[in-house]
């Protein structure tokens, strides 16, 4: 069926239309930067035309993220764009050179710099469309982060649509007055990632003792120090022998971390692991550990869905969204050490649980977070902008 707006637009015109993404490179390759991968992937192989502008920040690094070579390897056209501060007029004048090359361009901005230069560049949406997706800020209280949410925010009242990730994010755009916000959850596909059998092959592996483990940035936001307070007030008598915990990432947090792991006695208990892939942590981790001061729609959770490992995390921004509690995993109170203790010792008393709520998030992800489904979406999104 033709997608037609106000009978102008054809299936034909939406197979010619280019989405082209301004993406501020940080550097990293973290839950943002897999999801944008995701849906940029997604989008071309549906034989849409996909074109990337990045934002190379020479305060942050030199060279080029993991992200620009991943997209260059997959024969997506590249460019970048370097900048000294936190404006830069040449990309607000590359970016509309960029857009007026191409036939029913859209722009498709991810961070708040680039949501900043996009609607300079577009002159707040009246140049071409100018599409945001939100993934979230930090909420610390400094001075400075926040002035940059309040331009962030200033500047996406002017976005042609604004997608939020989760349900808690649709609601706080609402109420900062974003009036064109559409709720589109990131999608993943299991399957690519890991098989049932796969996935379930640790149900049967005696040999790996029973771990909890958290994975990502170690900074203040995803608060890892909640889970070692938490583990501190188990019951020690052959706790060793019971489970272990492990924290897998880098980030500025790391030395406070290890001087606090030594302060609380718990080095033989806990291993710092640093940097993990994905894979190779599920494979040896039974549950997921979020202590988390907000998260959007964590990319880290949605795999850890696709592994059948359960989840423990803080209600906080869009957890809700992916963890049914008591049915997939459970849900703590921010910042909440007796209730993460609590749950923690669950699963440690009742192990076999951990393999009923880890098939039953998975059977959740695939039912309501597939790739497919968001790539249309999205699809759906820009025919009807256009």
């Amino acid at each position: 069926m033709a997608l037609v707006l106000n009978g102008r637009l054809t299936a034909d015109d939406v197979a010619s239309m280019t989405i082209v993404f301004l993406i501020q490179d940080t550097g990293s390759m973290y839950g943002a930067e897999r999801a944008t991968l995701d849906l940029v992937l997604g989008l071309q192989s549906r034989g849409i035309e996909v074109a990337v502008v990045f934002i190379q920040e020479n305060r942050l690094s030199e060279a080029p993220g993991p992200l620009v070579n991943v997209f260059k390897s997959a024969g997506i056209a590249i460019r970048s764009r370097p900048v000294q501060g936190r404006l830069s007029w040449n990309v607000i004048n590359d970016i509309r050179d960029v857009m007026s090359s191409y036939h029913l361009p859209i722009l498709h901005t991810i961070g708040y710099k680039a949501d900043i230069h996009g609607c300079l560049a577009s002159h707040g949406g009246r140049l071409f469309p100018v599409v945001s997706t939100v993934h979230g800020w930090l909420f610390r209280p400094k001075p400075k982060e926040l002035f940059y949410q309040w331009l962030n925010i200033a500047a996406l009242k002017r976005y042609t649509r604004v997608i939020a990730l989760s349900r808690w994010y649709e609601q706080y755009l609402v109420n900062k007055g974003i009036s064109r916000v559409v709720h589109i959850p990131a999608g993943i596909d299991p399957d690519a990632i890991a098989s049932t059998s796969e996935a379930s092959k640790l149900y049967a592996d005696e040999s790996v003792p029973f771990t909890f483990g958290m994975l990502g940035r170690l900074s203040w936001e995803k608060n890892q120090s909640l889970f070692l307070r938490a583990i501190s007030t188990l019951p020690q008598s052959n706790m060793v022998a019971k489970a272990r915990f492990l924290i897998a990432g880098e980030g500025p947090d790391r030395p406070r971390l290890e001087e606090e792991i030594v302060r609380l006695r718990l080095s033989q208990s806990v291993e710092m692991k640093g940097f993990m892939n994905s894979s190779d942590f599920f494979r040896q981790v039974h549950v997921l550990v979020q202590c988390s001061r907000m998260e959007n729609l964590s990319y880290s959770m949605m795999e850890s869905m696709v592994w059948m490992r359960p989840v423990i995390a803080s209600d906080a921004g869009g957890s809700s969204d992916l963890i049914q509690d008591g049915v997939s995993g459970c849900l703590i109170k921010k910042g909440d050490v007796a209730s993460l203790s609590d749950k923690l010792l669950l699963y440690i008393n009742q192990k076999d649980l951990y393999e009923v709520h880890g098939r039953m998030g998975r059977q959740h992800l695939v039912k309501f977070f597939a790739r497919q489904k968001s790539i249309d979406r999205h699809i759906e999104l820009y025919a009807k902008i256009l």
